[in-house]
């Protein structure tokens, strides 16, 4: 596969096989909605084991300079250090949540 964020179709490939690369996955309600060429914008959810859900839409004007963590999301920040405009942050995310709220008991597909 070429770098997911080289061209939209690839970029779109990349979000619709998440569930398939991450056995955590237990839902995706991703979409790619394209406005334009080379733009687009990913909205959705996806849903872990535990009850855990990745995507907060209210947040998202942050993102990625900081990750929001509860208890009170919209105030509460930390520095998200592997986050990046130039590579996809998914992956570093569902990693995160395998590991530190899953109890890395999950496993890559």
């Amino acid at each position: 596969m070429a770098h997911p964020l080289s061209i939209p179709q690839v970029y779109e490939e990349f979000i619709y096989t998440l569930p398939h690369r991450y056995r955590s996955i237990r839902h995706s309600t991703l979409v790619y909605i394209p406005s334009g060429k080379l733009f687009g914008r990913v909205e959705g959810m996806l849903l872990f084991d535990k009850g855990v859900v990745l995507n907060d839409p209210t947040l998202a004007k942050t993102h990625p300079h900081h990750k929001h963590i509860p208890p009170d999301m919209k105030r509460h920040r930390v520095s998200a250090p592997n986050l990046s405009f130039t590579q996809p942050n998914l992956p570093v995310l569902i990693e995160e949540i395998e590991n530190t709220l899953l109890g890395n008991s999950q496993e890559r597909a």
